[in-house]
């Protein structure tokens, strides 16, 4: 599943990957670089704990303290669907928050957590 909002309502779309595309399941996004397999995003859980949405940055911003803070920056950005943040024990960029468009595309990373933009605590 996959959300956007379109002049402020949200949208829920069912978006799925046939085994003629490019051989995944019908559960798994397929990685542009081959048959790769991650897992789509869940679309019930609040937050998505471990995982990275791919791709789609509207924008980036540091020294962000808590996942709740992206969250937030999501639901009060117009064209925000889905964020995720990377906590302080990340190597790289910890605290930082991404505002994305969509999320078809997520990996496995124990420092991010991540989100639609109606999960916001």
């Amino acid at each position: 599943w996959y959300q956007r909002r379109v002049h402020g309502e949200s949208i829920k779309s069912l978006r799925h990957v046939t085994s003629n595309i490019c051989g995944c399941p019908h559960n798994y996004c397929c990685c542009p670089h081959g048959n790769t397999k991650e897992p789509s995003p869940p679309d019930t859980s609040c937050p998505w704990v471990g995982l990275d949405c791919l791709f789609n940055d509207i924008s980036a911003t540091g020294n962000v303290q808590t996942w709740q803070e992206c969250a937030a920056a999501c639901a009060d950005h117009k064209t925000c669907a889905y964020w995720s943040w990377r906590g302080p024990t990340a190597w790289m960029n910890p605290y930082g928050c991404w505002l994305k468009s969509g999320c078809t595309q997520v990996i496995s990373d124990p420092s991010m957590v991540s989100g639609a933009y109606t999960c916001v605590a």
